[in-house]
């Protein structure tokens, strides 16, 4: 009897419960993905102007502005560096209010950005090595000359990984962090002047630029991990303060200084980007991702056309449909949204065309996926119409080889192909030019990978973050590391080209796995989806199997020319415990051979091998 009434009392819990859970999950879902929330009278909030009210105490809590009827600037102050921050909370149409802070953890003990840094000269070591020679470290930040060839290292005394570097744009500020150190310190290297300074974790340097340096105050002692009430310094050359800021703050970073430096862009992880006046001290929104989608957060910004523009990128999750959804927005340093019709696109330097992959064979869990085979369409920026398409090419290479495929003119796009690299020119008439093999005694096993200089006559291509390649003068310049050493992911240039840079030690590389139809061929609109083959080189026949691999049956034989069609095989695709690729087979075997599943102009379909075929 206890036993019954004890299941009789789980039901009576349980029941209630399940009406909740499911009441909550239709609400949730009740509505369209990405709905925006209901529209607001405000109207834009009116330019913040200067206050005069005496600053709170540093460990003092701000409370929340007020609710208001129209939108308002609520200015509000802190004291950080000594003097007085002003904080602004806006409320604009479609916008959410930011909160202010809610909390303080323990401050460092100095309260002045420059007292926190240390002058510690001697700790980088620097090292030269010219053209060819061997360099004897197995870790450091490395700077080579594109014009002789000559490369430059540095060094701490500390262990360090690759992870721990970072080089501002220009090449001037080297900023060294371990995450696995304790005490966790930061590094902090001038190249121009040689002077180097260490500090505690409690300021973090997101961006330098030339001139400047902006520095964040951050707090990692609370649960949950880092946390920051809102100190943003920018420093001169000098460390002295030039201006405050009032951000909110959780996790990681990232931002960047325009070319002049007068503004950042900057993005607080879950947080809206922000744009910063460094002049005035005024913060703007940049983009606010939950405007139109509770559940989007900008994901990172960057720089496009090499500094001149933003760009950001924005992830909404729908929690009904479970699946994860980008875009991205294009802006200038005006804060105006600019023109940006695709979502996975490379804008060029001149502004005058837009680049997209469509397609791309990759692999998941072993299985390959996605549309085969791929191409890459270069398009009109102001129209959005495509002037062109390059047929089984790709701009991603793996590897973390970021930064813009396009040369710095703008005449041209770097793109991979079957048998190495191409640039498929825009000007004066679309055409193909294949880019050189870099020369035998490349490190590794995957090869390199090219990416053009962000600046200067198209000239220079770092290739694999350790070779310099001039394109005028066809000339190499190689570092020689030693094996296993490999480079880390950190992109090759900065915002010039005269100096490549990479960092050593990082334990190896994946590459890119991509196959491609055919040899790359440049189509013009109108596209058509029907992609055709030619069996070719065949001593007899090619035989057409009813499954990918030679022990499968043999449905037909089908001659030296035969035209095939480009099929799809759904039996193949969901017979699977994982979903296979409808259209394409990788077999792991010794020679990684693939098989297409095509149809003949008879209408037999079946699977050959791909050695036997070439685009129609």
């Amino acid at each position: 009897m206890p036993v019954r009434r004890a299941r009789r009392s789980w039901r009576l819990l349980f029941v209630p419960i399940l009406v909740w859970l499911l009441a909550s999950g239709f609400a949730a879902c009740g509505s369209p993905a990405g709905e925006p929330p209901p529209a607001t009278t405000e109207t834009p909030a009116p330019p913040a102007v200067p206050i005069e009210s005496p600053a709170p105490a540093a460990s003092a809590l701000l409370p929340a502005p007020p609710a208001r009827e129209e939108a308002s600037a609520v200015p509000r102050t802190l004291v950080y560096d000594n003097l007085p921050l002003r904080v602004i909370w806006m409320t604009t149409p479609g916008r959410y209010t930011f909160p202010p802070p809610v909390g303080r953890a323990t401050l460092p003990t100095c309260q002045k950005l420059v007292d926190c840094l240390e002058p510690v000269p001697g700790t980088f070591e620097h090292k030269t090595w010219e053209a060819g020679v061997h360099i004897d470290w197995s870790t450091g930040i490395f700077f080579m000359d594109t014009a002789t060839g000559q490369v430059e290292g540095y060094r701490s005394g500390e262990p360090m990984s690759y992870w721990g570097f970072y080089t501002s744009p220009h090449g001037r500020w080297v900023y060294k962090m371990e995450p696995l150190l304790e005490p966790r310190y930061r590094l902090l290297l001038d190249r121009q002047t040689g002077r180097s300074w260490r500090w505690e974790q409690h300021w973090d340097l997101i961006a330098g630029s030339p001139q400047h340096l902006l520095f964040s105050l951050s707090h990692r002692d609370r649960p949950g991990g880092e946390y920051s009430d809102g100190g943003h310094i920018v420093v001169d050359e000098n460390l002295q303060t030039v201006a405050r800021f009032a951000i909110p703050r959780e996790g990681s970073y990232s931002g960047f200084f325009s070319p002049d430096g007068r503004k950042v862009a900057l993005n607080p992880r879950n947080k809206p980007a922000y744009l910063l006046d460094v002049e005035t001290e005024q913060v703007a929104v940049l983009f606010d991702a939950q405007a139109n989608a509770p559940h989007g957060y900008v994901e990172a910004i960057q720089p496009l056309r090499n500094g001149r523009e933003i760009l950001v990128t924005k992830v909404s999750y729908d929690e009904c449909t479970d699946k994860r959804h980008v875009e991205r927005y294009r802006f200038n340093w005006e804060g105006q949204e600019l023109p940006w019709e695709h979502h996975w696109t490379d804008l060029s330097p001149d502004g005058r065309y837009v680049a997209w992959e469509e397609g791309g064979l990759s692999l998941d869990m072993g299985l390959p996926f996605g549309a085969w085979p791929s191409v890459v369409v270069v398009a009109d920026v102001e129209t959005g119409t495509p002037a062109f398409r390059v047929h089984s090419a790709a701009l991603w290479y793996g590897d973390f080889l970021r930064g813009s495929r396009w040369l710095p003119s703008g005449d041209g796009i770097l793109m991979r192909v079957r048998d190495g690299f191409a640039i498929a020119y825009v000007r004066p008439e679309p055409h193909l030019v294949s880019m050189p093999i870099a020369p035998d005694g490349w490190y590794g096993w995957s090869g390199p990978a090219p990416v053009p200089a962000p600046a200067g006559d198209d000239r220079f291509f770092s290739y694999g973050r350790l070779a310099v390649y001039d394109a005028v003068e066809d000339r190499w310049a190689m570092a020689d590391i030693a094996l296993p050493s490999a480079p880390g992911h950190h992109n090759p240039w900065g915002a010039t080209d005269r100096e490549m840079r990479f960092v050593l030690d990082h334990g190896g590389h994946g590459g890119a796995l991509q196959h491609f139809a055919g040899a790359p061929r440049i189509e013009f609109p109108p596209f058509s989806n029907d992609v055709r083959f030619r069996v070719h080189g065949t001593a007899s026949c090619l035989r057409l199997r009813t499954a990918p691999g030679t022990e499968a049956d043999i449905a037909a034989c089908l001659d030296d020319g035969t035209g095939v069609h480009l099929s799809q095989s759904q039996e193949w695709a969901e017979s699977a415990e994982y979903q296979r690729h409808p259209s394409v087979a990788l077999l792991f075997n010794e020679d990684w051979d693939i098989w297409v599943y095509v149809r003949t102009e008879d209408g037999i379909e079946g699977w050959v091998s791909h050695d036997y075929l070439e685009l129609d």
